[in-house]
């Protein structure tokens, strides 16, 4: 049987990559002046401390993965990983397909058929409550708040969004 990523490992590289980030954010933050200026604090100040706590707080979690005990378990099953990837992968294709198919269409598509197909709930009941929710956010967002989001490929020519 092949063995899974334990809890270590997986520790080891989430605090890895918040030190990683935190030393890209303390370079960019020094770049935009991270002292006190004679009219207050720099620009830069506050995402330096920002970033000096995410990579102490990102050292922490390494040093707590190195020292002995139950980190050792897997970090997962793959029972648990295949559900993961069941949520995640529509995930990434309505992100994929955002620019193309706008945000409303992408929203009931992807409302819809993770209802259809993880939730097993009947297509007839799914989609006039997909549809209902694209014309809901549409209003909602667009004449409601003045938000401006994604537009399909379709709009003007046979849909307002």
């Amino acid at each position: 049987m092949r063995r899974l990523p334990s809890t270590r490992h997986f520790e080891l590289f989430v605090g890895a990559a918040f030190v990683t980030l935190a030393l890209v954010l303390v370079r960019e933050s020094v770049l935009l002046g991270a002292g006190w200026g004679s009219a207050g604090p720099q620009p830069g100040l506050f995402p330096l401390i920002s970033a000096l706590v995410m990579g102490s707080s990102g050292l922490l979690v390494c040093a707590q993965a190195t020292n002995p005990g139950p980190g050792d378990r897997p970090f997962a099953e793959q029972s648990e990983l295949v559900e993961v990837i069941k949520v995640a992968a529509p995930m990434v294709v309505a992100v994929l397909v955002l620019p193309y198919l706008g945000f409303y269409i992408v929203t009931a598509l992807y409302m819809g058929l993770f209802a259809v197909w993880y939730g097993r709930m009947p297509w007839y009941l799914v989609l006039p409550l997909g549809i209902a929710v694209a014309v809901v956010a549409f209003y909602a967002f667009e004449q409601g708040f003045k938000v401006l989001l994604p537009k399909s490929i379709f709009y003007g020519y046979f849909l307002p969004f």
